[in-house]
């Protein structure tokens, strides 16, 4: 399924089976990592602009400007919405 984004001009498309296997109750950054760092995610999220993701992940208010700085982190975080947003729609 697609994951629109509200400033990044890209989308994901990220499985109902791995947004849910990643959206769980609980903490959920080894199946994040790992599902996140798969080539068929990997590809689609090399292909984000740094500051869209940056400005994405602000609007949320959830993370501090200096946490916002590593890129990777945020990569992480915008993967993990993303499959929430999924598994909210399903």
């Amino acid at each position: 399924m697609e994951a629109p984004f509200n400033y990044i001009t890209e989308s994901l498309n990220i499985t109902k089976a791995v947004a849910n296997e990643c959206s769980r109750s609980g903490d959920n950054e080894y199946s994040v990592n790992y599902y996140m760092n798969l080539p068929k995610y990997k590809k689609q999220l090399l292909k984000l602009d740094k500051e869209q993701v940056r400005n994405e992940l602000n609007e949320y208010g959830a993370w501090e400007d200096d946490e916002l700085e590593n890129h990777e982190d945020n990569l992480q975080r915008l993967f993990w919405l993303a499959c929430g947003n999924i598994s909210d729609m399903i």
